[in-house]
């Protein structure tokens, strides 16, 4: 194939063998840049991309933490000097729910019904109060309507 292919070559006038080669040099100059160039920058861009991308996630993440962390202590900070009734009360408008009885029932421990809350809302807002250094000292939770459960709970201070 190759001698078939030199034979032509050398049958070519000059003026035919310049065009050949320039068309040649021409194809394998565009097999490099699309096939070879192209494919690298854009490699390399995206790259870039998706190392900002990640560089500005962990920035986001780390102020969340430390307004996380922040918050924390002002809680803490609330959660010793007011009433317990108040911050639970605060607390539980702050996550969304309604409570329908949030008496104290002395001791520092508040006695609370709410009639109806998602259970993993629930569950999120009385590890917050954990956190915060409030605890379920006595829980009742019942099965409600629509996915919802009802809840009797005795909260008190915990060691913080």
């Amino acid at each position: 194939m190759i001698d078939k292919l030199a034979i032509w070559f050398e049958a070519l006038s000059l003026r035919e063998k310049i065009l050949v080669g320039v068309a040649a040099f021409l194809s394998l100059l565009l097999a490099a840049i699309y096939g070879i160039y192209f494919p690298l920058t854009t490699s390399i861009y995206e790259k870039r991309v998706e190392y900002r991308e990640a560089l500005e996630r962990r920035v986001a993440i780390e102020a969340m933490v430390t307004q996380a962390n922040q918050k924390q202590n002002v809680a803490v900070v609330a959660t010793i000097s007011s009433p317990l009734e108040q911050v639970v009360n605060q607390r539980a408008t702050e996550a969304g729910f309604t409570l329908e009885k949030a008496d104290a029932a002395g001791n520092g421990r508040v006695s609370i019904t709410m009639a109806q809350a998602r259970p993993a809302a629930l569950m999120k807002w009385l590890a917050q109060l954990e956190l915060d250094g409030i605890v379920a000292d006595q829980i009742e939770v019942k099965a409600g309507s629509a996915g919802t459960v009802s809840v009797n709970a005795t909260l008190a201070r915990g060691v913080q």
